[in-house]
């Protein structure tokens, strides 16, 4: 008859890097900063109407 074995000891468990945390990391510094920084900025055309029909009602009364 065998004596039984004593149970093996397991390696204590390792960490793992945080992959998916620091892919996370690098993605969202690639979109929001270096991926502005490259595209050119866009062309902004601002109209103002000055009739006086656009005015709403009563704009002249406050001044």
């Amino acid at each position: 008859m065998a004596s039984p074995e004593p149970p093996k000891k397991s390696s204590p468990p390792r960490v793992a890097f945080p992959w998916l945390g620091l892919a996370l990391l690098l993605a969202s510094v690639y979109v929001f900063w270096i991926l502005p920084q490259q595209s050119p900025p866009s062309d902004v055309s601002v109209t103002f109407d000055r009739s006086e029909e656009s005015r709403p009602q009563g704009a002249n009364e406050a001044r």
